[in-house]
């Protein structure tokens, strides 16, 4: 149902969505080891999420007839200089996700694809709210500073995502 040339694209995304997730694995495990239990327990969801994410990419080749191929995820990262600079890489990896899907849209608006375009539509979507989810942490930063005050106060509020 969906071209080959488009498979292999989403191929690359839901191993990229496994690598995302393994990503904040490694943030979560930063966090983790520093005490930080709000933002620990942020970047587990975010995880979680990431696997959903491979999970609709994989059930849609299934459904569309293609198969599912994986590739080797690269090594994670365990360490950082402090936790404004996890947040800032992990908004800029939204940044490159976002980039991604797009990729993955024009090539099914090249090919006429609507079954793919309807499924993109909700990643483009769901890309919307995870960069203004970083970048609204972000902006604490920028805002507040890197003071323990700061730390202690998004780690609290971090810590109630659901």
């Amino acid at each position: 149902m969906i071209s080959k040339r488009l498979a292999d694209k989403i191929n690359e995304q839901l191993n990229f969505e496994l690598e995302s997730g393994y990503i904040y694995k490694g943030m979560e495990a930063f966090f983790g080891n520093e005490g930080l239990t709000g933002f620990q327990h942020f970047m587990k969801l975010q995880a979680e999420e990431e696997y959903a994410h491979h999970d609709k990419f994989a059930n849609f080749l299934y459904e569309t007839g293609n198969k599912v191929e994986y590739t080797a995820i690269p090594e994670v990262k365990n360490e950082y200089k402090c936790p404004k600079e996890v947040m800032q890489v992990a908004y800029e990896h939204e940044q490159e996700v976002t980039k991604r899907i797009k990729e993955l849209y024009e090539i099914a608006l090249e090919e006429k694809d609507y079954v793919a375009l309807t499924t993109l539509d909700w990643f483009l979507h769901e890309q919307i709210e995870e960069e203004d989810t970083f970048r609204g942490i972000m902006d604490r930063f920028a805002l507040l500073g890197e003071a323990n005050t700061t730390l202690y106060w998004i780690d609290k509020e971090l810590g109630h995502r659901e």
